[in-house]
């Protein structure tokens, strides 16, 4: 049999892998960007950077491996890459960038399996996964550590003794009021030892069992010692008269306590390290026999492959999302046995943004008032979107706060159904507010229902158009009360709500 040496053999794929990974780039050049956008724009996510820098490390440390290895073309890659791209289509679509960046990270996995084979994938496995830390994910997990935080921080503070009062993540010690916020969540500690357990663990460890071990214990321990870090700065607040871990040394605090966890981690997780078994005689220079070089095959694979992934971009790019420039009007309907007033109950609506139309009005029944919010999307599109993460009830840093959410059961013209309903608090008031979405003829309360059914009437026709409904009332006498009177509004606004939105349009 011929042979060539591993350089020779590994020259051309290598180039048309390099080629097609950056045509793949520039075609999902919208996702690409959006890596960049927040890599620049978050803290949270400037390790990004550092993603594949690494990853083409990993790979060079372990090429006498791929010296061993013949490459070869596998067209199996292609229903995947189809597959992948329609993912990759529905959550450009919806506007969830998350998935379209996934889905591209996907997609340079699969072009490597298309262009070079199943043995290098294999053995690329862990470098090539590692490129999924680029993506800017993880924060959809800040609410649930935000509360972790607040039930940890609570628990410890009663242990001492301390007197403790607590309203949601807002809580009080005699000394100061504290409350736990989304730069006390901890995501940002659980991002960066997750990034840098799972790099460890492939660099330390050759068994699965160890690895797996110590992956668990790069999640566990942050939000542990999250919990333990925001314990002590209250403590150091308490005990020093509120003098101490209140400004910008908070800050400090939990960085220091965050690195002496992490390397007290890495080091304990040291007593357990496996050397790497050695490739036997194997380097740059070594001679591999192989089967047969075929040029051609190599050539002629990624045009079959760039075709595959250009296929839905293309014609996605070409389907373009018009907005009139006419300014649309949605009217607050008539609401049997309601009267409407001038006045509003609270100062409060939902922080939504760029809407294409909204109203706020309040309704009255003898000594009972509500407040009736809803805003309007025609379509949603890049900057205008219903459901996003820029989209919440209240924003840091201002006057009122979301203390407590629960569900309730309203009545509505298709039935029965469980929303959220929110306590909110500013200085001087409290109010109590039911809110829930309405797509295509449907009421949701679900993030992720509403966006799959935001890409069903993309692919399969529908009604385009989005809202928020949320009913609000002031709670100054007994919750019960208050919420009966939010479930007798609701009971009595029908399907008028509903027909003000169908009805809403651009004003000629």
């Amino acid at each position: 049999m011929p042979q060539v040496s591993p350089i020779d053999m590994w020259r051309l794929p290598l180039i048309l892998m390099v080629g097609l990974v950056t045509a793949l780039l520039l075609i999902y050049l919208p996702t690409t960007i959006s890596f960049v956008e927040t890599w620049n724009s978050s803290e949270t996510f400037a390790h990004g950077y550092l993603i594949l820098p690494i990853t083409l490390w990993l790979i060079w440390q372990n090429k006498a491996h791929y010296y061993q290895i013949q490459p070869s073309v596998n067209y199996y890659a292609i229903p995947l890459i189809l597959l992948v791209s329609f993912v990759w289509l529905i959550a450009y679509f919806v506007n969830v960038n998350v998935i379209q960046q996934i889905s591209l990270v996907a997609l340079i996995i699969l072009a490597v399996f298309g262009v070079l084979g199943w043995q290098v994938t294999k053995t690329a496995a862990f470098p090539l996964f590692f490129l999924i830390f680029a993506v800017p994910m993880g924060e959809a997990l800040v609410p649930t550590l935000i509360e972790f935080t607040a039930d940890f921080t609570v628990a410890m503070v009663q242990m001492t003794g301390i007197p403790i009062y607590r309203e949601g993540t807002f809580f009080q010690l005699p000394t100061g009021n504290w409350s736990v916020v989304e730069a006390c969540s901890g995501v940002r500690y659980l991002i960066a030892s997750v990034t840098l357990g799972f790099l460890y663990a492939y660099l330390t460890y050759q068994s699965f069992y160890r690895r797996a071990a110590f992956i668990v214990a790069a999640i566990v321990v942050p939000i542990v010692a999250n919990g333990l870090r925001a314990f002590m700065i209250v403590m150091i607040g308490h005990f020093s008269g509120m003098e101490l871990a209140t400004g910008v040394d908070h800050l400090i605090y939990g960085w220091v306590f965050f690195g002496l966890v992490i390397a007290l981690m890495f080091y304990i997780g040291s007593f357990w390290r496996e050397d790497e078994v050695k490739v036997s005689a194997s380097d740059k220079n070594a001679e591999v026999v192989v089967k047969k070089l075929k040029p051609d095959q190599f050539l002629v694979a990624p045009v079959i492959l760039l075709l595959a992934v250009s296929l839905l971009p293309v014609w996605v790019y070409t389907d373009i999302d018009k907005v009139g420039d006419d300014p649309v009007a949605i009217h607050a309907p008539n609401i049997n046995g309601w009267g409407k007033t001038e006045r509003l109950n609270s100062d409060w609506t939902p922080r939504y943004k760029n809407m294409d139309a909204s109203f706020v009005q309040n309704y009255e029944q003898e000594n009972e008032s509500t407040d009736l919010f809803v805003g309007y999307y025609i379509i949603q599109r890049d900057n205008a979107q219903l459901v996003t993460s820029n989209n919440v009830l209240t924003e840091e840093e201002e006057q009122w706060a979301n203390i407590g959410q629960t569900n309730i059961e309203l009545v509505l013209p298709r039935g029965k159904t469980k929303v959220p309903l929110a306590h909110l608090k500013s200085v001087n008031k409290e109010v109590l507010v039911a809110y829930f979405y309405y797509l295509d003829g449907n009421v949701i309360t679900n993030d992720y229902l509403a966006k799959l059914t935001e890409a069903k009437t993309r692919v399969m026709g529908g009604d385009r158009s989005s809202s928020i409904i949320a009913v609000s009332t002031e709670l100054n006498e007994d919750r019960a009360h208050a919420i009966s009177r939010i479930q007798s509004f609701v009971r009595s606004m029908g399907d008028e709500v509903f027909h003000s939105i169908e009805n809403a349009g651009h004003v000629k």
